[in-house]
């Protein structure tokens, strides 16, 4: 199960626009809708035809991975109306192996003798070993077509660069383009494009920071859908049904929708339904003009999967989901309190790192991004009460491998 495993992100993926030669590019000739559809451009990149399935291939030496691969792109081609198919004989995508310790893959795909072709390149411990699901599943949203989020021109606004980041000579990664469309969607610091928030790369410029995860966020599923318009496989009434909290139609099912984490049901206005049961957590909550209190305590996942070779041990969290909905026209106001145990300097500095273990997350408005997180005491220390800003605010709380530290959220309608 991909979702939500933790894991620790060793390496960065690296975006390369290298243009390598296909060493068995399909000579299939392209009708005149096909060249309509696969000449539709996002940035400087071509996108793939959605009408026919994306047909790739293993380098020598990435077999190993094959199910791992496999089961990455099952996680996309299950949210979004693309296809993948695994042809050694006549594929238009190679999936490459390398020694180095890097990971890089075309944005979308190029034009190879009138042929669609794209090349993804990683090394198997650092990109798709024992702590690699974020790097495959990152390589994998720039082969279908996506940029790094901190190259869109609106990241001024978010984040600044630390130090450690050289913006010339790495301006592929970090540079700027304005060519890449905002698509009418909300800068996502949470996305899966988007490195690390830490010392390395960038300083977010709010206090309460977007941490990223290790599966896209459901914007970045929405990127997707909205870049290939998948949407428009389905009726309008669909599209209408499943936008409340932000959702989409399913367009390989447009009777049910794909809905923001913590909603599901045929509107994806039901609580989703939390995976901690010991005991039952997770409930829909109502806030009035007197303070209330949620406490929240989570013991540590006891499931895991194994690795593919056999020898390690990869948790899955406990998850609980609760909604809290002020009267009409009234705002939830809350505040958290709680005490992590986490804040020595080199724990501060691991805050990413924590983030992906355990944590409270709060979304009190955008529900499709990631919200405001509290993983350790500073994040406590600083925080201030939050506002909704309408009358329904998330609360979202896991635990990885260690339980995560009693927690308290006094909440109140407000406005």
């Amino acid at each position: 199960m991909l979702h939500r495993a933790l894991l620790v992100l060793l390496f960065c993926a690296t975006t390369s626009a290298y243009v390598i030669q296909p060493k068995n590019a399909s000579s299939k000739p392209i009708n005149d809708r096909q060249k309509r559809q696969i000449r539709h451009k996002y940035g400087y990149n071509y996108l793939w035809n959605r009408d026919e399935p994306i047909k790739y291939a293993f380098g020598s030496g990435i077999e190993v991975k094959m199910p791992y691969i496999k089961e990455a792109l099952d996680y996309y081609q299950e949210r979004t109306c693309l296809n993948f198919e695994h042809d050694p004989q006549n594929y238009w995508w190679l999936l490459n192996y390398t020694e180095a310790a890097v990971c890089y893959s075309n944005v979308g795909r190029i034009d190879y003798q009138n042929t669609p072709f794209s090349v993804t390149t990683m090394n198997i411990q650092g990109c798709i070993g024992e702590f690699g699901i974020f790097n495959v599943l990152h390589e994998l949203m720039h082969m279908i077509g996506a940029y790094h989020t901190m190259r869109d021109s609106r990241r001024k606004e978010y984040l600044t660069y630390t130090d450690n980041v050289n913006v010339t000579a790495q301006e592929p990664n970090y540079g700027e383009d304005k060519s890449i469309r905002g698509l009418g969607l909300p800068f996502n610091k949470g996305s899966i494009m988007t490195y690390p928030l830490d010392k390395s790369h960038f300083i977010p410029m709010e206090q309460f920071p977007n941490y990223g995860d290790v599966v896209p966020a459901f914007s970045d599923i929405r990127i997707i859908n909205t870049i290939y318009k998948c949407p428009d496989l389905c009726d309008p009434e669909d599209l209408f049904r499943c936008s409340t909290n932000l959702g989409l139609p399913d367009s390989r099912n447009c009777s049910t929708c794909l809905c923001p984490e913590s909603f599901e049901g045929p509107t994806c206005t039901d609580r989703l339904r939390s995976t901690y049961d010991n005991p039952p957590c997770g409930d829909t909550l109502y806030a009035t003009e007197q303070p209330q209190v949620l406490n929240v305590n989570i013991g540590p996942s006891q499931s895991y999967i194994k690795w593919r070779n056999g020898g390690k041990n990869i948790f899955l969290p406990n998850i609980c989901y609760w909604h809290i909905k002020a009267p009409l026209g009234k705002m939830v106001s809350l505040k958290v309190e709680c005490q992590f145990n986490l804040d020595s300097p080199g724990q501060q500095e691991g805050h990413q790192y924590y983030c992906t273990q355990h944590y409270l997350e709060m979304r009190l408005r955008n529900f499709d991004l990631v919200g405001h997180r509290f993983c350790i005491d500073k994040d406590i220390r600083e925080a201030l009460t939050l506002y909704s800003d309408n009358n329904l605010a998330v609360i979202i709380a896991q635990s990885g491998n260690a339980d995560l530290p009693p927690l308290s959220v006094t909440y109140e309608a407000v406005g």
